[in-house]
């Protein structure tokens, strides 16, 4: 499959167009060079915290403007498989209680028909208590994504999979994962565009979800998978692995 106008160049977040917000060298102008070609852009995150408007404002900061629609978080394929009429705890941040919310679903913080986990800063052994007690008590298990550390200028941060892992591991029970790779993301995704290519820094779950897709991974170097210099498929930019996806 090629990148055209039907087939969309997915693109990952962070450690590929910014990295805590601040933007990469190369990210604006490799977004430029793929709508130039007449090929759309989706931008697919596994963070669920940030909400899409959020995104929307840190992507024209960065010197790329977006729609709604191009922009894709795990927190929305987690809401995708929460029933819309369903009582839900959360254990996350703004964007995926925006997305719940968009759903229909009801927060709550007792009796809950499923447990859905993302990344938050504000974890803490009373939050891993109650949720695993709801999970045993036979509420669905959801997790935003696996993703074991979040790239920072200082190094790696623990991750959405590693509060996700002490709560799987106080219930005894694994959960259902929405994000990259799994067919949960991949069917949102592909209800947007069809997709040519995935362009991202992480090949355990980018590399992982291009393979899902069927379609060719340009690898970005990062805080979370430098690469070897000459590594096949390894890019400084992502305007260095645009312009080889469209040679």
């Amino acid at each position: 499959m090629t990148l055209d106008s039907e087939h969309a160049c997915v693109i990952d977040l962070d450690g590929v167009v910014w990295l805590a917000g601040e933007p990469l060298r190369g990210a604006a102008e490799g977004v430029a060079l793929l709508r130039d070609a007449g090929v759309p852009v989706l931008f697919v995150t596994n963070n669920s915290a940030p909400t899409v408007g959020q995104l929307l404002d840190r992507l024209v900061s960065a010197g790329i403007a977006a729609r709604g629609d191009e922009v894709v978080t795990s927190g929305l394929s987690a809401a995708a498989l929460v029933g819309d009429d369903q009582r839900v705890l959360v254990v996350g941040a703004a964007g995926l209680l925006e997305a719940l919310d968009e759903r229909g679903a009801t927060v709550v913080h007792a009796e809950p028909d499923c447990v859905v986990v993302g990344w938050t800063d504000l974890f803490d052994y009373d939050t891993c208590d109650r949720a695993a007690r709801a999970i045993r008590a036979g509420a669905r298990f959801i997790a935003t994504n696996l993703d074991p550390t979040f790239p920072m200028p200082t190094g790696l941060r623990p991750g959405t999979g590693a509060i996700v892992a002490a709560v799987a591991t106080a219930a005894e029970c694994e959960p259902l994962v929405a994000g990259k790779p799994s067919p949960a993301m991949r069917d949102l995704v592909l209800s947007r565009s069809g997709v040519g290519a995935v362009i991202g820094d992480r090949k355990t779950t980018d590399g992982a979800f291009a393979e899902a897709l069927g379609v060719p991974f340009a690898h970005v170097a990062s805080a979370v998978e430098r690469g070897a210099a000459g590594d096949p498929g390894t890019y400084l930019s992502l305007l260095d692995a645009a312009r080889h996806l469209l040679a």
